[in-house]
Parts: C-alpha cells; sequence; structure tokens
C-alpha cells in the first residue's frame, strides 16, 4: 500500500516521541481544527485549543445522529480522538477506526480504549478501497481529511458500498467560493504537492459539486453547515505557535512555508473565500447496494 507524503504528520509525531507538552496536549489527541461556540471569546492557549478540537469532533458526531449500538467507521481516523470522544459518551458502539497511516494507528490503539460496552477495531487502508462487506455501518464519520484522498468520487461510492441503507456519511471539508476554484490550478499541481507541507490536498469541492456528488452516488445531502466562523480562532492559535515559543524547535523550513498558508487560510476564511463546512450525507435505497 502506498504510504502518502504527510510532512506535518512527521513532524507531529516526532515531537510526541519528544513527548512535547505543546503538541501533546493541542495535537496528540486530535489531529484536526478546533471549533468555538463564540469564537470572540477564545483565548487561544494551549487548554483552549484542545478543549475546541474536542468540540469539533462533537459537532460532528452530533450532526451524524449516532446513537448506541451502532456500528461506526471513522474513516482517516487519525490518533482515535473521536473514537475516543465515542467510547466515553456512547455504550454499545461498534467502532472501526480506518487510517493509511500505521504509524498514527499505532498511536491511535493507546489513545482510545474501549470502555461502557463498546468495541474499536483498528484497521490500515485506503479509504478509497475500503476491505468491508457491503452494508457493514450505520454512521461513517470523515473527520477533515477528505482532502487528503486520491478521489471524492471513488470514496463516496465506497462509503454508499459499506453503510446500510439509511445510514449517514458526515464528514468535516474546506469548501472554496466559486470565484477562487482557479487558484486549485496551483494547489493541484505537483509542485505544490511536493512543497506543501501538509501534504497532498484538493480543495476543488464546492457545495453544488457535493451535491451533484451526491445524486450521483446515491446519497441524499441532509445538512451543509457553513461554520467557518467557529473554527477561525484555530488560524490564530497556530500562528501564535510559529512564531517561536513555546515550540522553540520547530523546524525553520516548516515555519517558513506554514505561516504564509495559514495566514491565507485565516484572510480567506474572514472574507467567506474559503469555508469550512460539516456535511451530511444519507444513503438511499433499500437493497444492499
Amino acid at each position: 500500500m502506498p504510504q502518502p507524503r504527510l510532512p506535518y504528520f512527521d513532524y507531529v509525531l516526532a515531537e510526541l516521541e519528544k513527548q512535547n507538552p505543546v503538541i501533546e496536549k493541542s495535537f496528540g489527541q486530535h489531529a484536526h481544527w478546533g471549533y468555538w461556540d463564540e469564537p470572540e471569546s477564545a483565548r487561544c492557549d494551549d487548554d483552549d485549543y484542545a478543549l475546541a478540537a474536542e468540540n469539533l469532533a462533537l459537532r460532528l458526531c452530533a450532526m451524524a445522529g449516532i446513537a448506541e449500538g451502532e456500528r461506526v467507521l471513522d474513516v482517516g481516523c487519525g490518533f482515535g480522538g473521536t473514537a475516543a470522544t465515542l467510547t466515553e459518551r456512547f455504550a454499545a458502539l461498534r467502532i472501526t477506526g480506518l487510517n493509511i497511516d500505521g504509524r498514527q494507528l499505532a498511536r491511535a490503539r493507546n489513545i482510545a480504549r474501549p470502555a461502557r460496552d463498546n468495541s474499536i477495531t483498528w484497521c490500515q487502508a485506503d479509504a478509497c478501497s475500503l476491505p468491508f462487506a457491503a452494508g457493514s455501518f450505520d454512521r461513517l464519520l470523515a473527520v477533515e481529511c477528505i482532502f487528503h484522498f486520491s478521489s471524492r468520487a471513488a470514496f463516496f461510492a465506497e462509503a454508499h458500498r459499506v453503510l446500510a441503507p439509511g445510514g449517514t456519511l458526515t464528514i468535516s471539508d474546506f469548501i472554496p467560493a466559486p470565484v477562487i476554484l482557479p487558484l486549485n490550478r496551483v494547489t493541484a499541481s505537483a509542485w505544490f504537492d511536493r512543497h506543501n507541507v501538509f501534504g497532498h490536498c484538493s480543495a476543488d469541492y464546492t457545495i453544488a459539486r457535493y451535491r451533484r456528488l451526491a445524486a450521483r452516488t446515491g446519497f441524499r445531502i441532509g445538512a451543509a453547515r457553513n461554520v467557518t466562523r467557529h473554527v477561525q480562532p484555530t488560524y490564530s492559535y497556530l500562528l501564535r505557535q510559529l512564531a517561536g515559543a513555546p515550540l522553540a524547535g520547530y523546524p525553520r523550513r516548516l515555519t517558513l512555508a506554514v505561516r504564509p498558508l495559514i495566514g491565507l487560510l485565516r484572510l480567506t476564511g474572514r472574507l467567506r473565500l474559503f469555508n469550512y463546512y460539516f456535511l451530511s450525507f444519507t444513503r438511499a435505497g433499500t437493497g444492499d447496494g
């Protein structure tokens, strides 16, 4: 299985190995953006960010409509933060965490431990080629990872196959306004892929394009919530860390590459040109797909 190029995770994993307390608190469990109910009140310190990252997982799980006793697949499960959130708050769930990166799964096994009659299984595989039988799950989550996949269309087809009829696919993704779509010629280039510290990222799906994909693959779009305002403090937090202390050892190459990108994301978010969405889709049909 070809492994993706993930310089950002290379750095985070190396710092976790060194027991860096800042990285441990902010990204040691949830490797995604934060969500603030009242973003104007965000403190943007390490404790505040850790709570906001947990809050984002909670909000997305609530949109998914997860209920006790269900079968849940967390695709792109990272360090197991969402699985840990689920097993702490629900009972009798059968949770599967899937990731293409075995290093992330190794940490997830230690972060998320089953409780309350839940079970957790870990699987290393490609999200666009899921190794599960048709109808294996009731809920499928993809928290802030779908832009790394080789094909959203292939992933949606696989999600439809492995979900039971009436099951839901719930994701978070960065959604561009149509006016900035031409910029994707740059972000989709091989040059950008080689130099992007976040690895391969594809951000060319508008809400309209997601609606067309859903219809083509047998899903109904249930909810599309623009939460850009609620995640905006993430950028302030990241820029503060990249400015120096307390991450005195942050690699200069990474810092120089990341800071302008984070600043651009913050600006385009404020202008509502590049938005952060929660999206939920329901698998249509009564057959086995």
